[in-house]
């Protein structure tokens, strides 16, 4: 009888017909109707309650319009949404949340969760002070793909000088190991320009 409370509250107290859509949609959400409830949610200002619905049904479409409304100061409720965006792999989406609430850290993180290394990249020539949250995990990547001296390199950038020596050790005793002469004298020489970088 929703329609009716409506009517008898006519041009009432704002607070009383936020109230009363609030309930409805606690209603619609619980007679399994999320959509509409997610849709009363917004009208109601309760973005926090739409965003859980939004997201838990993988409407990224409603999320990223749900977030271009939300005001900026609302922090909590955009990077709410921005969470769901990325859990919904819309990685470009959810870039745009954060960029929206200006949070450099988070959007570089979900790049790299994203393994969207050109992007990081991208971000961190803007923001140097996130170097390393992007290298470190970038030359763990390429370890685990088995690129050892791209690792090394990534490692000497995030300025982490004693993983880019361990790692680049690492290859000149497996090249010594494996007889493999030419590379293991390729590896003494960078280990010996990494010396002289460090002195």
């Amino acid at each position: 009888m929703f329609d009716q409370a409506k009517e008898f509250l006519g041009a009432g107290d704002a607070l009383d017909k936020k109230l009363l859509i609030t309930k409805q949609a606690d209603w619609a959400k619980s007679s399994n109707e999320p959509r509409a409830a997610a849709e009363m949610y917004i009208s109601a200002g309760e973005h926090s309650k739409a965003i859980d619905i939004i997201g838990d049904h993988g409407w990224h479409d409603m999320m990223i319009d749900l977030a271009r409304k939300i005001d900026k100061a609302d922090r909590e409720s955009l990077s709410r949404a921005a969470h769901y965006l990325t859990k919904m792999e819309q990685y470009d989406y959810a870039a745009e949340v954060y960029s929206k609430m200006g949070d450099q850290k988070a959007l570089i993180a979900m790049r790299v969760e994203a393994k969207h290394w050109d992007d990081a990249f991208t971000l961190v020539e803007k923001h140097p002070e996130y170097k390393t949250d992007v290298y470190v995990p970038y030359a763990q990547w390429l370890a685990e793909k088995d690129r050892f001296e791209e690792a090394q390199q990534a490692f000497h950038k995030a300025g982490l000088q004693a993983e880019a020596m361990n790692v680049l050790e690492q290859l000149t005793h497996n090249a010594v190991a494996e007889s493999r002469f030419d590379d293991a004298g390729y590896y003494f020489w960078k280990l010996s320009i990494q010396c002289l970088d460090i002195a």
